[in-house]
């Protein structure tokens, strides 16, 4: 139970100060503009979410939730990446 809690916010917690490209990088998520490699993941936060998300606030991005993982001071200051299964993940689970 206290895993799914966990896993609810994301696999892994990044910095909202993190550029977009870094993190594409890194994930493997291709971009497709200039424009999304230059973004920072608070300047994604605000795209796709607005200008007030809460904690736990979710959206779907080049196939991956993204979770809004802390809020200080009402600033989304870290986003959880909740990477999909993969085909041999849901193998093994199914075995």
């Amino acid at each position: 139970m206290a895993e799914e809690a966990a896993r609810f916010f994301g696999d892994f917690f990044l910095d909202v100060g993190l550029s977009v490209a870094a993190v594409s990088d890194c994930y493997g998520i291709e971009l497709g503009s200039e424009e999304e490699r230059e973004m920072t993941l608070k300047q994604l936060v605000d795209q796709e979410l607005g200008a007030h998300p809460v904690l736990g606030d979710s959206f779907e991005w080049h196939d991956i939730t993204w979770v809004v993982a802390d809020i200080d001071d009402h600033k989304v200051v870290k986003l959880g990446l909740c990477l999909p299964k993969t085909t041999l993940e849901e193998d093994v689970n199914e075995a």
